[in-house]
């Protein structure tokens, strides 16, 4: 959330950089990507959006939050934040054939309702 005020170095030191109003990216180095079945692989990147509730019946656009972000308002964002998360056990296979497996070593991924 925003109102975490170190929310923007943290994900400056994760090597994300702001590449819109309140969009970070960061390229990811371990997986290829191809486009359209192209033997051609390109750099993928992941993308973060950082959005903000809505404490009326109009969200807005272009919400100035602090000095360096500029974000969307959206509305039911607040009730979703404060309902339980979906607890969820995953096993992740990578394109580097690495299998990872989230929930089954004591700890579960939250997943927003």
């Amino acid at each position: 959330m925003v109102k975490d005020h170190q929310l923007l170095d943290r994900l400056r030191a994760a090597k994300y950089q702001k590449v819109a109003g309140n969009r970070f990216a960061r390229q990811l180095t371990d997986i290829p990507v191809s486009i359209g079945g192209s033997e051609r692989e390109r750099e993928g990147y992941a993308f973060i959006d950082v959005l903000v509730p809505a404490y009326s019946s109009h969200a807005r656009t272009n919400t100035h939050v602090g000095d360096e972000l500029v974000t969307t308002e959206v509305l039911g964002l607040a009730a979703a934040l404060i309902r339980p998360p979906l607890l969820l056990s995953l096993e992740l296979h990578r394109l580097s054939r690495a299998v990872t497996r989230a929930g089954f070593v004591g700890w579960m991924l939250a997943l927003g309702d």
